[in-house]
């Protein structure tokens, strides 16, 4: 079976993350504290270091990304919203509604109201 997008670019930064950063903190561990690095215990070691470090970490920024991701998705519905609201509170004034406006006014509030991500 494939992966998904998101599944593949877990794992992607999942790899250089352990590459990039983790692998040469452990291998500067591993010289200063030699027994870290016989057979049994060098794998233990390389198991709790993923499962304890990198994974949180991993975890932390994609949470983080797509909190982010709905923060600005939400900012920019909720300026279209506020745009589109303020011609409708004009048009009550004048109490007639163009349709065009009372459907461009429906779609910003449903974008408000309907997030999704996008990728």
């Amino acid at each position: 079976m494939s992966q998904s997008y998101n599944q593949r670019l877990t794992d992607t930064v999942h790899q250089l993350i352990w590459n990039n950063v983790i692998e040469k903190y452990i291998a500067k561990l591993m010289i200063t504290v030699p027994v870290l690095g016989w057979p049994v215990i060098r794998d233990v070691v390389l198991y709790l270091a993923d499962k304890y470090l990198v994974e949180p970490l991993l975890l932390f920024m994609v949470t983080l990304g797509v909190n982010l991701n709905i923060d600005s998705i939400n900012a920019e519905a909720y300026k279209a919203y506020g745009l589109e609201a303020r011609k409708m509170i004009g048009a009550q004034e004048s109490g007639v509604w163009n349709p065009i406006d009372r459907e461009e006014f429906r779609r910003a509030a449903k974008k408000l109201i309907n997030i999704t991500l996008r990728s």
